[in-house]
């Protein structure tokens, strides 16, 4: 999968703790990398999901998908449209299972070198990165991180309720004027 320089650090670190043990990016987004916008540690707009991670796709291209391997995970908990920026986003709400919550409170609190090593690999081959990257160094170099991962949070922003601003009206003249 191509490492896009937008992509926040709660993706590259909380992502690969979602799927399998010998799961890839591309393997588990299964082909929506590209509408893939970000991960958030935290929703603004849904405080009652905060011990989720929340993956936000691009949905203006394909308005009735999900990400199949997203919607038949057990971790899948809650999903959410909205309108950021005027770009329709989807967010999946996923739950981290019990193995990782000592992991992701070390990342939320920028620990990251004290990981267990178990999941450093796990993060690294889940991206399928080389020893130059930036994570590899973040993660066994001790590299100290660039921004803090606990204030990567879903902005506020309009909320769709069941799409209903997705419907469209005919504004063509009416014949009985």
């Amino acid at each position: 999968m191509k490492i896009n320089e937008e992509y926040n650090l709660s993706l590259y670190l909380l992502l690969p703790l979602l799927s399998s043990d010998e799961t890839s990016a591309e393997t588990y987004l299964e082909g929506y990398s590209h509408a893939l916008i970000n991960a958030f540690s935290y929703d603004i707009n849904k405080p009652y999901l905060d011990n989720h991670v929340h993956l936000v796709f691009d949905n203006s291209m394909y308005r009735e998908k999900d990400v199949p391997t997203i919607v038949k995970s057990s971790f899948l908990d809650h999903i959410s449209h909205y309108r950021i920026s005027g770009v329709f986003v989807k967010s999946y709400a996923m739950r981290l299972s019990e193995e990782y919550q000592l992991s992701i409170k070390l990342i939320l609190d920028n620990k990251v070198s004290e990981l267990p090593y178990a999941v450093k690999i796990k993060i690294f081959k889940f991206w399928d990165l080389n020893a130059s990257s930036n994570l590899f160094k973040i993660l066994f170099e001790n590299e100290p991180l660039k921004s803090d991962i606990s204030k990567e949070i879903l902005i506020e922003e309009d909320y769709i309720d069941l799409d209903a601003e997705l419907i469209t009206t005919n504004f063509s003249l009416r014949n009985d004027w």
